[in-house]
């Protein structure tokens, strides 16, 4: 086994949509040997990567945290799920998750790469998961969705590849979605609001493909999207503006 120091790359220097608790380090380990049951990286070689955390990036976790009330244990890590949660969901171009900490509301990835680097600067292990499905297949059908929008809800038909969280306890791997913010739940939307730290969240969508953890998320998912065909990648992008301006609309 190499040591962990020979996993290390230079510290990204790259566009703001790169930063994150390890993007700024590059691919550290693209998976643990096919180990589901272990982080990505070991908690030294993590460690490691919070101290060279980019200082603006850095800075705002620790605000964001040091704002929160005190808790410790579940309750604590229950406490930065919901923080995170509740900030919108908008699909607006950016995965950045230092855009969503700033504007309070991003898509499934910048969500849970904030959600992600928040759990571990408070200590807990965890993993982005990527699973592929058809994002729009489970979704609730809802009146007041433009009839296209209405149309892929009901029928599917949106390939896309959707971001959950892995948390790493002593009991085992917790998934949680932090994709729904409150609002929605009247809507029909599986928003999570009741999670209190035990037990998995519901998925905002249902599997039927692969699933893999990689270190740089954003990198990845930009290379599996552009696998897509050309009909699968322009019918994503007009769902996702539908689902936005729906959003942005009605709640």
């Amino acid at each position: 086994m190499k040591p962990e120091t020979e996993h290390m790359e230079a510290v990204s220097t790259g566009a703001p949509d790169r930063i994150g608790l390890r993007e700024t380090v590059g691919r550290l380990a693209e998976t643990s040997g096919g180990d589901l049951s272990a982080p990505t990286t070991s908690p030294v070689l993590a460690q490691r990567v919070v101290q060279q955390q980019c200082g603006s990036y850095a800075s705002a976790l620790d605000a964001f945290l040091d704002a929160m009330p005190s808790a410790r244990g579940p309750r604590r890590v229950a406490a930065i799920f919901h923080a995170v949660r509740r900030m919108r969901y908008a699909s607006r171009g950016s995965r950045s998750p230092l855009t969503v900490l700033e504007r309070r509301e991003g898509s499934c990835t910048g969500k849970h790469l904030l959600l992600r680097d928040l759990l571990r600067r408070a200590g807990e292990a965890a993993d982005v998961e990527i699973v592929e499905g058809d994002f729009a297949r489970g979704l609730p059908v809802v009146d007041t969705m433009s009839e296209p929008l209405r149309r892929w809800v009901r029928d599917g038909g949106i390939r896309d590849y959707h971001n959950c969280i892995m948390l790493y306890t002593p009991t085992g791997i917790l998934r949680l979605d932090a994709t729904w913010h409150d609002a929605l739940e009247p809507l029909g939307f599986p928003v999570n609001a009741r999670w209190a730290g035990k037990g998995e969240t519901t998925i905002a969508l249902k599997p039927d493909g692969f699933r893999i953890r990689v270190e740089d998320v954003i990198r990845e998912k930009e290379r599996l999207v552009g696998a897509l065909s050309e009909k699968e990648r322009a019918d994503r992008r007009a769902f996702l503006t539908l689902l936005t301006d729906w959003i942005d609309e009605n709640t």
